[in-house]
């Protein structure tokens, strides 16, 4: 399968189906590639020290919070993506660096992208052998928001100005197109997890 030295990264606006999509992928990449290194991972923030020591400070502030989000996926490419996918292996991101981007220009925080592009010029963020991009139906979306326990106050914002959940994935539509990358889109309201997990997994098929 051509999944060795892979980013797969997942982006989307809130309640899309992005956590559950992405575990199901890592998983079946690692029952499908027994010995190769498969990471499943989370942002923003990631699982690193840095980002446990920023969410311990309850950084909220959209504004001011921008450095310590980028930091922290700068920092998780380098400590972690790069080395796995250089070493052959495959990471699977729920959330990379459009989510960022778009989550901030929604609030009018607009210049970020000169960020993310430096960053990628540089190769301190690189970008993903395939963008799983999740397009369901706004309103399947906000009755996930509605019927979670887990919904956080992001995902309630979303459901209390559902034109910030639109804008947000025009946002993200708009840099995958910017940026040339390779995309998937999927409608995870019309698609079923296990059909969607196999249009991926033939998408990875078709890599070079």
């Amino acid at each position: 399968m051509a999944t060795k030295g892979r980013l797969i990264a997942f982006e989307s606006a809130s309640k899309c189906g992005k956590t559950t999509l992405a575990k199901l992928l890592a998983d079946k990449l690692a029952a499908n590639n027994p010995g190769d290194k498969i990471a499943s991972e989370r942002g923003a923030l990631s699982h690193s020290a840095f980002a446990k020591k920023v969410a311990v400070e309850n950084i909220c502030d959209v504004a001011y919070s921008s450095s310590f989000y980028w930091a922290d996926i700068v920092f998780h490419t380098a400590d972690v993506i790069i080395p796995i996918v250089t070493g052959g292996g495959a990471v699977v991101q729920d959330r990379y660096d459009l989510s960022i981007v778009a989550y901030r220009e929604i609030h009018g925080l607009s210049k970020d992208h000169i960020l993310l592009d430096e960053y990628l010029k540089r190769g301190m963020i690189i970008h993903p052998d395939l963008t799983v991009y999740l397009e369901p139906e706004p309103e399947i979306a906000f009755e996930r928001i509605r019927s979670s326990q887990n919904s956080s106050p992001i995902d309630m914002q979303f459901l209390q100005n559902p034109s910030m959940f639109l804008l947000m994935q025009e946002r993200i539509r708009n840099h995958i197109m910017r940026l040339g990358r390779n995309c998937l889109a999927l409608d995870t309201g019309a698609y079923g997890q296990e059909e969607c997990l196999t249009q991926i997994l033939k998408r990875l098929e078709t890599l070079k």
